[in-house]
């Protein structure tokens, strides 16, 4: 698959996701959380097994901050922006990560895996002790937050959208090197031009109108999707 359809297909992909919430119940929407939140840990066993060899017992710890951190977040300090919660739960298991990993890459094979053993068992230990701030073995209540704004989706659809028309017009990248197509050619014929825009338009025509439906084109946002 060559560069710019993997791109196409990646922010369908995301459009997708982005108006799952809308389109969607939201039990449905919220049984994403937990899948992709699996698939994170997945895809960085496999980074670490599946091509550095390294066994880890060490995940479960870095899922645990997220889950008691957006738990904190919400629950205790009242933050129900979702994607705030997010970006502060992933900042604090990246903090997190650096001092353990910096002891633990000191050692490979079995070494590596029962260090990580021993931090995933730390951090359940504290988890337990800790009952006042955690909850201990009856967990935490979670307010339900707010999975993603309106305001967000109303800017972010029509800068999306361009993207992906101007992608799908645009000529191959081997036909742009073959006959070593200037790159302000491209720009006035594919991107500047009016038959370009009128293109795009009708390219993303059916997208846009799904998106007033949902209510996503608003009187702030007309100029963005011009």
């Amino acid at each position: 698959m060559t560069r710019a359809p993997a791109i196409v297909i990646a922010l369908a992909g995301i459009i997708g996701l982005a108006l799952l919430p809308l389109l969607a119940p939201s039990y449905y929407a919220s049984l994403m959380i937990p899948f992709f939140g699996y698939a994170i840990a997945l895809l960085g066993f496999n980074l670490l097994f599946g091509y550095a060899g390294l066994l880890s017992f060490g995940h479960a710890m870095f899922l645990g901050f997220g889950a008691y951190g957006a738990a904190v977040l919400a629950g205790v300090l009242g933050i129900k922006s979702f994607e705030a919660v997010l970006f502060a739960v992933m900042l604090l298991a990246a903090l997190a990560a650096v001092p353990i990993g910096v002891l633990c890459m000191r050692y490979v094979g079995i070494f590596f895996g029962m260090l990580t053993l021993a931090f995933g068992m730390l951090f359940y230990s504290f988890l337990f002790k800790f009952y006042h701030l955690t909850g201990g073995d009856s967990g935490m209540r979670v307010p339900r937050m707010n999975i993603i704004s309106r305001t967000v989706l109303r800017v972010a659809a029509p800068v999306i959208l361009g993207v992906m028309a101007v992608l799908m017009l645009a000529p191959p990248r081997s036909l742009v090197r073959t006959y070593r197509v200037p790159r302000r050619v491209l720009w006035r014929t594919y991107v500047a031009g009016a038959s370009a825009r009128r293109e795009a338009k009708d390219a993303v025509a059916k997208p846009r109108r799904l998106c007033v439906e949902l209510g996503l084109v608003g009187p702030t946002t007309r100029l963005v999707w011009k």
